[in-house]
């Protein structure tokens, strides 16, 4: 892990290409660092003044009284390279390069660009940037930058960092959280990352006693590995990480030939590992405040069984189609729980469901609503409740406030108040914050909390008691190469893939002797390391009941491929007997440029691209993982037994995904994706592969 000190904790700052006029990009930064008075000496550089801002300007870097631990660099793009070499020779710890026109500006600027990183290697110097709006360090009140609101969190906790790549998105951000009230320590923006990035700085919060919560906006992620590792650490220090991806309708290219490799989006890719990995995704500046305040109690939710308790009925509406929506349970209470409830309850009430909806009722018991939150937080089987108050003017808004922070600081179990009402609430809303809540604006809003906070808790769980990623793995020895589909399956069935049984043949005899074998009814399928799809050009043949027919359908085959892919060298025609299929899956692995080996596991045959029902994970997986991948597909009630179907062998599914994933780390960088499509999911339940197909770069 880098020591990011000197860059974000410096008592002495030199801002190179400083200028008297304050109001001007060049002068801000110095403006800025004496209107917050923080405690560090600032040196302006700039051979054109002798002053700014009343401070000695030194006309170099060399003349100042000290080396600095941070230059801030704001020079003409062409004059960066020669400032940042002299800040090294001087002994500067660290530079922050504020000027833009490199990599964001073509293959020039990206050269430009790399002269700087390797000036910074050369002087083991940090360098944050270019096109960077700097760092912002809400605990000193020190702004390295040329924006500053001025602002300081109402605590000096520390207690959140914010991340982002762009700088507006960070000042923006920051502002809003200081707006909600939040602890904000830091606000860094790593602009065009030539040497910092933003998994540098996840990773230096992990030690950061401080630093409870980090929030990130990003477009694109650099080096897999070390975000994962970085997102990894901070999931397993209890640090919830909330992120937010730029760019998510960009997909990034993908084989033609390769089903896996067409699913597996860039964005679809990046949601499935953050998710995997415990990293909290919103979709909107908007999520991060809210997110962000209730993370930092400290009690992710364990599971996604909830209550939902108000004295409205239209909140109780809402609660439960948000639930259902989101795939969250609302569990009944136990008979216990509704005869604590029921005194509470109305005349005409019909018992204490789940959501409850009080109605007016509630305000004939002075502490109705928190009374039965506790009632509810006790119950075994809810791991978080949401509770609201249609309007909360007044004393006893005000009182329930106090309640519910009493409350919160005995249970470990989390919840989450909400407020209907607007600027009338605002007092019990402020009162609630005060106390270290987070109270949401509607009841849809603290569902979805629940449910995006759960997946932090579940990770954790799950890596905590995870079997070991590393295990030897049990793959035979020797290299993936360019395969046919013959050799392809049996490669597969070497590490555990359950396939189709099948022969490989390569006269019509042959073909015969093999379906004779095998039993009708039997397909015939060319069998070539040239032909990726073969219905396309006639190379399959199905439901084939005699020996005629298997003769038929061995010519048939060989002089359509001949005829329509004469490049194409046939290896044999591939026999095997035809399954009762109730529905078909895909499985595979994409090779992604950013994670490295990809799992895929979703809805196969003619739906595979038409629906897009696929579940993404990133290698190595275990079976934890695999029931998760499961429960993500929209045909998840296929797979479980839907209309009158048997249910699917998942113990089989987690054997043929988790040897995929044993095959991808053990062959990485041999080959550039496998797809196995379709899966058969037959009538009686059971899972095998009918083809298969391992694509390389030279197969392309």
């Amino acid at each position: 892990m880098r020591d990011l000190t000197p860059l974000l904790r410096p008592r002495t700052v030199a801002v190179i290409g400083a200028s008297s006029n304050l109001s001007s990009l060049s002068g801000r930064p110095v403006k800025n660092l004496l209107a917050s008075g923080a405690d560090v000496e600032i040196y302006p550089v700039n051979p054109r003044r002798e002053e700014v801002a009343g401070l000695r300007c030194y006309p170099d870097i060399a003349s100042v009284p000290a080396a600095p631990d941070v230059a801030l660099i704001l020079t003409p793009a062409a004059a960066v390279a020669e400032t940042l070499e002299a800040a090294g020779k001087r002994g500067t710890r660290a530079a922050i390069v504020i000027t833009a026109g490199f990599a964001e500006m073509g293959e020039d600027g990206v050269e430009q660009q790399r002269e700087l990183a390797k000036i910074a290697r050369v002087h083991d110097m940090l360098l944050l940037g270019p096109n960077t709006i700097g760092t912002h360090d809400y605990r000193r009140g020190l702004p390295l930058s040329f924006v500053w609101f001025d602002r300081r969190p109402p605590s000096d906790a520390g207690s959140v960092a914010v991340v982002t790549q762009s700088g507006s998105g960070m000042a923006a951000l920051c502002d809003r959280l200081n707006d909600d009230g939040l602890p904000l320590g830091y606000g860094i923006a790593t602009g065009n990352e030539a040497d910092v990035s933003v998994a540098d700085l996840l990773e230096h919060f992990v030690d950061d006693d401080d630093v409870k919560v980090v929030a990130t906006v990003f477009e694109g992620i650099k080096d897999g590995a070390a975000f994962l590792r970085a997102v990894s650490r901070l999931r397993d220090a209890g640090k919830p990480v909330i992120a937010l991806k730029l760019g998510r309708t960009a997909h990034g290219s993908a084989a033609a030939a390769s089903h896996t490799g067409s699913l597996a989006g860039e964005y679809p890719t990046i949601s499935a590992v953050l998710g995997q990995h415990g990293v909290i995704e919103v979709d909107d500046l908007d999520d991060f405040g809210p997110l962000i305040g209730t993370a930092l109690s400290g009690k992710p939710p364990e599971g996604t069984r909830i209550a939902a308790i108000s004295s409205s009925g239209m909140a109780a509406v809402i609660s439960a189609d948000r639930a259902t929506e989101l795939g969250l349970e609302m569990p009944e209470f136990s008979d216990a729980a509704q005869e604590q409830i029921a005194p509470y309850l109305p005349a005409f009430s019909q018992g204490a469901t789940n959501p409850l909806d009080l109605t007016a009722q509630a305000m004939e018991h002075r502490n109705a609503l928190s009374d039965i939150l506790e009632i509810a937080l006790r119950e075994p089987d809810i791991d978080a409740v949401i509770v609201g108050t249609p309007s909360s003017t007044g004393p006893k808004g005000l009182e329930t406030a106090d309640r519910f922070a009493e409350i919160a600081s005995r249970t470990d179990k989390p919840f989450f108040p909400f407020l209907l009402t607007g600027e009338e609430a605002s007092e019990a809303r402020e009162r609630q914050r005060g106390h270290g809540l987070v109270p949401f604006s509607s009841p849809g809003r603290a569902v979805e909390a629940v449910e995006r906070l759960s997946r932090f808790g579940l990770a954790r769980r799950r890596f905590a008691s995870a079997e070991s990623a590393s295990a030897p793995s049990q793959c035979e020895d020797g290299q993936l190469t360019a395969m046919s589909e013959s050799e392809a399956l049996e490669r597969l069935a070497s590490h555990g893939v359950p396939v189709v049984p099948h022969t490989r043949v390569s006269t019509s005899d042959g073909a015969i002797a093999a379906a004779e074998r095998l039993g009708y009814p039997v397909v015939l399928k060319v069998d070539s390391r040239q032909i990726a799809h073969k219905t396309e050009i006639g190379g399959v043949v199905l439901g084939i009941h005699d020996a005629a027919g298997v003769a038929t359908a061995f010519e048939k085959i060989r002089a359509s491929v001949s005829e329509k892919c004469p490049e194409a060298t046939i290896d044999g025609i591939i026999v095997a007997p035809m399954q009762d299929v109730a529905f078909e899956m895909i499985a595979g692995v994409h090779i992604d440029e950013t994670f490295g080996p990809i799992i895929a596991f979703g809805l196969g045959g003619i739906w595979t691209e038409v629906l897009n029902d696929v579940a993404l994970r990133s290698a190595p997986i275990t079976q934890a993982d695999v029931a998760e991948m499961v429960e993500d597909l929209r045909a998840k009630a296929l797979l479980k037994g839907a209309r009158g179907m048997p249910p699917a062998d998942m113990g089989a599914i987690a054997e043929l995904l988790t040897a995929l994933s044993r095959i991808a780390v053990a062959h990485a960088g041999e080959f550039d994706s496998i797809d196995i499509n379709p899966i058969a999911v037959t009538r009686d339940g059971s899972i095998m592969a009918l083809d298969a197909a391992i694509f390389t770069t030279g197969l392309r």
